[in-house]
């Protein structure tokens, strides 16, 4: 459900438009709204749908444009299995990254990985892709998190809703379909401050947000989850010079979101 508000009160109008489209319909609730309120003020129309199809056309563009993974894939500081487990955030409360290998349809030897990944699509989380994934019991607007290995310690963060599927059997490949998911902030492991931390809009505080700044990988996230488990903190620590090679190298490929490797 998307939805639209707006009210006059000088002039007692108020008008809410409310749609069940996934994908269009706040752009559509929008236009609704916009012409509407327009008509209420006695002003000349204005074709508002254009303009939001221009918004979506360019928003669409900007997506296919986004940069490739870079051809020679450095792993993580701490090995992918070192990486799983639990972690804490103070308002999100303790998650737990499940691992998922490249290809893998193998279960987890954790019994909460095994409900998680239970309620997925395997041809979406079973990949050559590197992913940790995450359950959102509480969430309502997604249900898991997906983790994608991009090079060395960040991650592309994915919030995705599984839904699913009416009268699925056993014998069905897939139980759950993909409702939605929207690739939007990166994830970046830091074994030296054992945890991980969450940037790129995460908190949804808006372009006119102040991003955090510091020295380290910590410091600079939105969001930061703190490992539950200790030998994170006892992997191995990357140098000063590794970290330079690390943004320099991923600076090439995607300069918009290296600035967390520094």
């Amino acid at each position: 459900m998307q939805s639209a508000m707006a009210t006059l009160p000088n002039r007692q109008f108020g008008v809410t438009v409310m749609s069940n489209a996934q994908n269009n319909g706040g752009a559509l609730a929008q236009i609704i709204k916009f012409r509407l309120m327009d008509a209420a003020m006695g002003l000349d129309p204005i074709d508002w749908t254009s303009i939001y199809v221009q918004l979506m056309q360019a928003a669409a563009a900007a997506s296919a444009q986004a940069p490739t993974p870079p051809s020679n894939i450095t792993l993580p500081s701490a090995s992918f299995e070192q990486l799983q487990g639990k972690y804490a955030d103070p308002a999100y409360g303790v998650i737990e990254l499940c691992y998922v290998p490249p290809n893998s349809s193998a279960s987890s030897t954790s019994e909460k990985c095994n409900e998680t990944l239970a309620k997925t699509n395997p041809a979406i989380i079973f990949t050559p892709t590197h992913k940790y994934v995450v359950a959102r019991d509480d969430a309502p607007f997604d249900t898991h998190w997906i983790l994608s290995h991009w090079n060395r310690d960040l991650f592309n963060l994915s919030d995705v809703f599984f839904e699913p599927i009416p009268n699925a059997t056993s014998k069905d490949n897939a139980k759950y379909w993909l409702m939605s998911a929207d690739t939007f902030a990166v994830a970046v492991f830091s074994p030296a401050a054992d945890g991980f931390g969450i940037a790129g809009g995460f908190w949804g505080g808006g372009a006119s947000a102040v991003e955090p700044n510091g020295t380290s990988v910590k410091d600079k996230s939105e969001v930061w989850f703190t490992s539950q488990l200790s030998h994170v903190a006892s992997a191995s620590q990357n140098s000063a010079s590794s970290h330079l090679a690390s943004w320099l190298l991923c600076a090439l490929q995607t300069p918009f979101l290296c600035f967390l490797l520094l």
